[in-house]
């Protein structure tokens, strides 16, 4: 039960309750509240998509505590809570795994709703850079080959748009239009 697996992690108190949280496309994920007052996000991690969850919490144990180091405001990084017995993730009965980090208040949109979000939205990842500038990124799992690699992306959809295998490609041909318009602009970063 979800309680079981709650009681696997490190937390403060008991569990008072628990629900679904957010709008998340690839997790599940939960808001856990104890009895002590303090929350948590327990997320199930999609095995579809990480299919190497192990590696994946490695890589995010890493940059967290990495950025951790880095600043005094603990909103600045996640904090992963551990596990009874001191792992970043949970396996059940069930081959599922869980991670939870303790909860940062604050709001997260889904979608921009002003030119500012998307400036802001700009500026953290600057931030973000910026403090892992040092990091050392070899030691790094890539748990989703060429994710990140612009330029593989657009050989994917180039094929696709080709293959056009759910007739849809003329629906959204502007769309493809201007994608490929901006092709050497999107893919400048990866290139370099």
């Amino acid at each position: 039960t979800m309680n079981e697996i709650i009681r696997q992690f490190q937390v403060r108190g008991e569990c008072a309750q628990y629900s679904r949280f957010g709008c998340g496309h690839i997790n599940e994920t939960y808001l856990v509240t104890c009895d002590s007052g303090l929350t948590y996000i327990l997320q199930k991690i999609n095995k579809n998509i990480f299919t190497r969850p192990g590696e994946l919490m490695e890589n995010v144990a890493a940059v967290t505590e990495f950025l951790a180091r880095r600043s005094q405001d603990s909103r600045s990084s996640l904090h992963l809570v551990k596990t009874l017995d001191d792992k970043f993730f949970y396996v059940d009965d069930q081959g599922e795994y869980w991670r939870m980090y303790d909860f940062i208040g604050g709001f997260c949109l889904d979608a921009p709703e002003s030119d500012e979000d998307f400036y802001q939205s700009g500026l953290a990842f600057g931030r973000f850079q910026e403090m892992l500038k040092d990091f050392p990124a070899c030691k790094l799992h890539e748990t989703i080959p060429n994710f990140h690699h612009t330029r593989k992306r657009y050989e994917k959809l180039i094929t696709s748009v080709e293959a056009d295998p759910v007739g849809r490609v003329a629906q959204v041909r502007s769309e493809l239009d201007w994608l490929m318009e901006v092709q050497d602009l999107a893919c400048k970063l990866t290139d370099m």
